[in-house]
């Protein structure tokens, strides 16, 4: 951390730091969102324009699911899905993980989002925080000498440079071409990528060429590219010698290229014969592995010679070198186990269950552990020799949620990617605890709270089934078959107690009857559907039919489809508005919200809103409608009565679902890809803030005013003995200077670092004297 010198306070500066203090002081007070921030009771916010929204509703928490915990306002990071790429940071205990950032639409994968890293504590086996950098993370190095992490974003086109000190992203270098690999030089102080420009093929060589990018001093070294093969996408580091190694990953051919870390030059290509789709470096024994074809082939770097070393056993997709152990880990993502060869022998010594579908993996030579990315199940395999030390999670990505009208509490259906397990979390309406979990399928789709039964809904695509849950979740009643389609949409008609199921591959609309949870007979569509309302003034169930753009409509008592609205492009969720019988329809493929009339059957008005409209919710106190928009990461709110847009909110990464508490007048919202749901009030109004200490009486502000007024006082008296005394003897202190390692100084030694020896390095008490830092600081 630069250490900054004091600045003395003159006798009118000191006066206007008293001033704005007292003042803020009490603005502290009397404004209620910091008052309730810590715990004191006051009025609630009532200026909208404070919030960064027009609509009156405002992100008040975050619900962080993946390690339970609840912050203050937006919660935008997300913990992310699809892990890439790992790495560790020495000897500080924290891991870094890249995820890829699939949005999704629906509760299926639909287009690329920006990536982000997760930090683990590794100690703890808890994730403490994540960031958002590009797009496709597909490599992550991390730099000892400047405690930086580097990211090499590959559909961006871009590298992410992360502060490992605070994790937020301080730098984004922009090479010339997308970004394949990325390792550090610590010794030198260089970072290397392999950038890729692939703009067309010639007897099996790029066309253009690969440039290997040295960070820091942004240095360009171009590699010829009739001597990289195609397919090359990995780069290698020998720390000892600095040398690189540019490997062929899923080429047409299994060349290595060697570049001299000296000269920058290629030096040497070793043909390996077979395409290499995954290699690990042995820095002890000076061994290059390599999965090529259906061996594991060995490389000495020193006489650049090639040896088969064993037949792999089918599923291995990568490999992992334990230098404290002597091990190579043989990544088995079909058997979901870790393979451990002995890197002296070459004899496979032992194996180790993993989570599912094992694909990279980081070893830590400061504790001696091993970590492995999983990428099914998102989360990472601690391993320490052979045994296997524990699983740590990445994230829930919750993607329907429901309100149990009798406690309010909210339920979370979670999963729905990765073909991962999903669960149902419940949720303590106002603490925001999570005090019951129960496993249920890998897509869960809709999620429904019944009024008649006092029971959850839940239908499950993978499955083809409808799981009915008690309220407190700890009982699973029943499971309804669909057959052989995906149930979507839910809603019931209280009256007559039946449950309303959309199909999107089926042209019925399936019946449950709520008393005894069977089915009944079916209502025809013509067309498979996706949202489901019911309005019980006119015993009508609207349903979405995206494949024809219409909602149809069917009378509940015979099941007659009565006639078809023509809306927006792929309507998908629906809601019913009972205030004014209205209905909203959300177009996901247009970004619009259909209004409809119900006494006329007609589309009054359509409403442009954000980008890929997931979900609908109503709030019956202001009479609004809200949007959750899942491809523009928002909330947007509508006035039912005039039908016009009154503003928007920026909430987590992909907004799925939305469910209003009417108890305290807190919306919920599900995003998915931030692992997290946003808690959002509304102005006027004080939301779920324990309020223990009453707020404090004209009385006490006046008696903190005058306290501080005095202290501030007998500061200043201090500091203006403490200036005239100064006066007398004043010493000129000369800026610091710091010097730059030129490109084309010679290389130190191997092992040791540059020592700054010109003028007085501001960061000195923080540059590391050895290769591996020797503590940690305080993360804030």
């Amino acid at each position: 951390m630069q250490h900054l010198r004091n600045k003395q306070l003159s006798g009118t500066a000191l006066s206007v730091h008293v001033t704005v203090l007292v003042i803020a002081l009490v603005l502290f007070l009397e404004t209620p969102v910091l008052a309730e921030s810590i715990g004191i009771q006051g009025k609630a916010p009532v200026s909208a324009a404070i919030l960064g929204t027009t609509s009156g509703y405002f992100v008040n928490r975050t619900l962080v699911l993946f390690n339970h915990s609840v912050v203050q306002g937006n919660f935008l990071p997300a913990n992310g899905i699809s892990p890439m790429s790992i790495t560790t940071d020495g000897s500080y205990g924290h891991l870094y993980v890249t995820s890829i950032g699939i949005q999704v639409a629906g509760g299926f994968p639909s287009r690329y989002g920006n990536g982000t890293v997760s930090i683990v504590n590794a100690s703890t086996q808890r994730v403490t925080g994540t960031v958002l950098v590009g797009k496709d993370p597909v490599s992550i190095t991390y730099d000892p000498s400047t405690r930086q992490v580097f990211v090499a974003n590959y559909q961006s086109g871009d590298i992410s440079v992360i502060s490992a000190q605070n994790d937020t992203v301080v730098d984004t270098i922009h090479p010339p071409c997308a970004p394949a690999d990325i390792v550090a030089d610590s010794v030198v102080g260089y970072i290397y990528a392999l950038c890729l420009n692939i703009v067309g093929f010639s007897d099996s060589k790029l066309i253009d060429s690969a440039t290997l990018l040295a960070i820091g001093d942004r240095t360009l070294v171009t590699v010829a590219s009739e001597s990289v093969p195609l397919g090359s996408d990995a780069i290698a580091l020998d720390s000892s010698t600095g040398d690189l190694y540019i490997i062929g990953a899923y080429g047409l051919s299994g060349n290595v290229t060697i570049v001299s870390g000296s000269t920058d030059t290629v030096v040497s290509v070793v043909s390996i014969g077979q395409p290499t789709y995954g290699w690990s470096y042995d820095d002890l024994n000076g061994e290059m592995y390599l999965l090529s074809g259906s061996n594991l082939s060995e490389l000495n770097t020193t006489s650049n010679t090639v040896v088969p070393v064993i037949p792999l056993p089918p599923g291995i997709s990568d490999t992992v070198f334990d230098s404290a152990g002597n091990l190579l880990y043989l990544l088995n993502s079909s058997a979901n186990q870790i393979d451990v060869l002995s890197a002296g022998s070459n004899k496979l010594v032992g194996t180790s269950n993993v989570g599912s579908f094992p694909i990279a993996g980081t070893f830590d030579p400061g504790t001696g552990q091993a970590y492995i990315l999983n990428l099914v199940s998102n989360d990472v395999s601690e391993l320490s020799g052979i045994t296997s030390k524990g699983i740590i999670s990445l994230g829930a990505l919750p993607t329907q949620l429901a309100l149990n009208g009798d406690t309010h509490d909210v339920c979370v259906a979670t999963g729905g990617i990765n073909y991962q397990p999903g669960y149902l979390a419940l949720l303590n309406g106002t603490t925001g605890a999570v005090t019951r979990t129960t496993s249920v399928s890998y897509v869960p789709e809709y999620l429904f709270w019944d009024n008649y039964s006092r029971d959850f809904y839940l239908s499950n695509a993978t499955s083809n089934d409808v799981l009915v849950f008690n309220a407190s979740l700890t009982t699973r009643l029943t499971s309804v078959s669909m057959g052989l389609f995906e149930p979507e949409g839910l809603a019931s008609d209280d009256a007559i107690h039946r449950l309303y199921v959309a199909s999107t591959y089926t042209n019925n609309l399936s019946v449950i009857n709520e008393s005894d949870n069977n089915l009944t007979t079916p209502i025809v569509l013509g067309g498979g559907s996706w949202g489901v309302a019911f309005d019980p003034a006119n015993g009508i169930v609207y349903v979405t039919v995206p494949g024809s753009d219409t909602v149809k409509m069917v009378r509940a008592t015979d099941g007659s489809v009565l006639g078809m609205i023509p809306v927006g492009t792929q309507p998908e969720a629906v809601l019913y508005d009972p205030a004014d019988s209205d209905l909203y329809v959300a177009n996901v493929a247009d970004g619009t919200v259909s209004a409809i009339d119900t006494t006329t059957g007609s589309v009054v008005d359509t409403l442009q809103v954000g980008l890929l409209p997931a979900a609908l919710t109503y709030d019956p106190d202001t009479g609004d409608v809200l949007v959750a928009n899942s491809g523009s990461d928002s909330v947007t709110t509508i006035n039912a009565t005039s039908n016009s847009v009154l503003g928007t909110v920026e909430v987590g990464q992909d907004p799925t679902a939305l469910v209003y508490d009417p108890a305290d007048r807190a919306v919920y919202v599900a995003d998915a890809l931030s692992g997290s749901l946003s808690i959002l009030g509304f102005a006027g109004l004080k939301f779920n803030i324990p309020l223990n200490t009453p707020f404090p009486s004209s009385a006490i502000v006046w008696f903190v005013i005058i306290a501080v007024t005095v202290t501030a006082i007998i500061i200043f008296v201090k500091v203006r003995k403490k200036r005239e005394k100064e006066s007398q003897s004043t010493v000129a202190v000369s800026a610091p200077t710091t010097k730059h390692l030129p490109r084309n100084l010679p290389l130190p030694p191997r092992g040791h670092t540059w020592q700054v020896i010109a003028g007085r390095d501001p960061n000195a008490e923080n540059r590391v004297e050895n290769d591996l830092p020797q503590g940690d600081e305080e993360r804030s």
